[in-house]
């Protein structure tokens, strides 16, 4: 996996001790085209958004995601849009620092029924009675409280019905499959 890009995307937090590197960076690889996207360091659900949406944009080049550097939530975010966008990309990778090869990483699936995305639309808009989701999804009762028992196991809703990170993600992987 022994790589020469031509662009490198940093996605990263604004502070003095990245804007270092960066300009660092540039200075050794001047033949590099070198872009820095800022992110809110704990919103991973953002953070898997904004590069959702470089992907996209990239689309048609060999897309390499690594996830060595930077805190867990901003390599957890990079890991999940590289699995929702398995076919764009070459996936996530992890530099070993002893072999200085890329490691590939496994990429979990966030692929659901199309049921239980139904379900989390609704319940994204806040509707979170099964009478409500009854009418709107169009489906017995019976497999509604299935598919919320599911999503709850899953860790994709809480208890209480409200969607959580990981279910917001596989809404934003059932976008980008509609889109394809």
């Amino acid at each position: 996996y022994k790589q020469n890009p031509n662009k490198v995307i940093f996605i990263t937090v604004q502070d003095k001790n990245t804007s270092a590197a960066i300009k660092r960076f540039r200075e050794k690889f001047p033949n590099i085209v070198f872009e820095v996207v800022y992110v809110k360091e704990f919103d991973v659900v953002d953070i898997t958004k904004k590069i959702n949406q470089l992907i996209k944009r990239e689309k048609g080049n060999i897309i390499f995601i690594n996830v060595t550097e930077g805190r867990k939530t901003m390599s957890l975010a990079g890991v999940f849009a590289a699995s929702i966008n398995k076919g764009l990309t070459e996936g996530a990778f992890y530099l070993r620092q002893d072999t200085h090869e890329l490691m590939p990483i496994p990429l979990p699936e966030f692929r659901l029924s199309d049921t239980k995305i139904k379900i989390l639309n609704e319940l994204e808009k806040s509707n979170k009675d099964v009478s409500e989701i009854n009418k709107r999804v169009k489906v017995h009762r019976s497999l509604i409280y299935a598919s919320l028992k599911e999503l709850t196991i899953g860790g994709h809703i809480k208890k209480d019905r409200s969607i959580t990170d990981s279910g917001r993600i596989c809404l934003l992987a059932a976008e980008n499959e509609r889109e394809r």
